[in-house]
């Protein structure tokens, strides 16, 4: 190994020994929802579900406040009027939710697909009143983003655990819409995190997904150094995963999701009808430069200005 590379090796060590990254939680199925009747429509209650008052919580709620100034704001655990539209605010608060007996519909925000659909799976009869905009990235925007970096298409790896295995068509359509060859490598029971990075070493990047089967604090950092052993560039699924030593990341801020989702309330109010769960849909771009370095990738000010913010066109 070069001198360069040993120091780039160190470096990487560095970064992994002092970020905490924090894996969102996660799960697998998707449910399309139902038009919910003229009643429930005329609805004119709306809560914000929480369950801790943590910074973090406390950010959302007031960006939220600003944007819904009559929504009350609840404990979780605490049981809203039957038609009130209730927004769940991270999966603690959507379990409870999705525990109670109300009627009106349910928007999660701030939980991952994995979590989200493992939740709806044993709600029952509330679960066709519940959609979601997912806290990671928008598959379609990671991949554009990897064309971006390359600045070519290339073979890029993603591996999905049993509870994210819903994920494989809408991945298999964004690299179709991206012209991105993709493979998909399954982790089974019997797999190992070396077995699976064994098998794709020869995908120049990899897409990595949230997936605690998958990806978790225990081999994040085998993951990392094994990869960059490789020469591979991993696309992670946070600005955390990003700062320990991923190659880049499309994210979004709380303004973003909240943005996406009052635009989500009022066509619910217009049509009384839930879309499906979404991936976000504004955006923007965190890159490592140095590991770009050390890959050897030359990144240009459209990857590092990539994103979509609301109001744009």
């Amino acid at each position: 190994m070069s001198p360069s590379a040993i120091v780039h090796l160190q470096s990487r060590r560095r970064w992994l020994a002092r970020a905490g990254v924090l894996l969102m939680g996660m799960g697998a199925a998707a449910a399309r929802a139902a038009p919910l009747p003229a009643a429930t429509r005329d609805r004119r209650d709306l809560v914000i579900a929480v369950s801790d008052s943590s910074e973090s919580t406390r950010k959302v709620v007031t960006d939220l406040r600003r944007r819904f100034p009559r929504a009350q704001v609840s404990d979780a655990k605490v049981p809203a009027s039957r038609r009130a539209m209730v927004i769940a605010v991270g999966p603690v608060a959507l379990r409870a939710v999705m525990a109670d007996v109300g009627e009106g519909p349910v928007v999660s925000v701030f939980t991952s697909s994995q979590v989200y659909h493992s939740i709806i799976e044993t709600a029952g009869d509330r679960r066709s009143a519940a959609t979601a905009i997912y806290a990671e990235p928008s598959p379609a925007a990671q991949l554009r983003l990897v064309g971006m970096l390359f600045k070519r298409p290339v073979r890029t790896a993603v591996v999905l655990g049993a509870r994210t295995a819903f994920l494989e068509p809408s991945l298999q359509r964004a690299a179709a819409a991206t012209k991105m060859p993709l493979v998909v490598e399954n982790y089974g029971a019997g797999d190992s995190i070396n077995g699976i990075l064994s098998r794709t070493s020869d995908a120049p990047a990899i897409l990595a997904i949230p997936d605690s089967l998958v990806y978790n604090s225990e081999n994040l950092r085998t993951v990392l150094l094994t990869t960059y052993r490789n020469g591979q560039a991993v696309v992670g699924f946070s600005a955390a995963l990003v700062r320990a030593g991923a190659l880049a990341t499309t994210y979004s801020e709380v303004e973003e999701i909240n943005a996406q989702l009052e635009e989500l309330v009022n066509d619910y109010d217009l049509h009384g009808r839930l879309p499906e769960p979404q991936f976000p849909k504004y955006f923007r771009t965190l890159i490592n430069e140095d590991v770009a370095r050390s890959l050897n990738l030359v990144v240009d000010e459209i990857a590092r200005n990539f994103a979509y913010r609301p109001g744009q066109r």
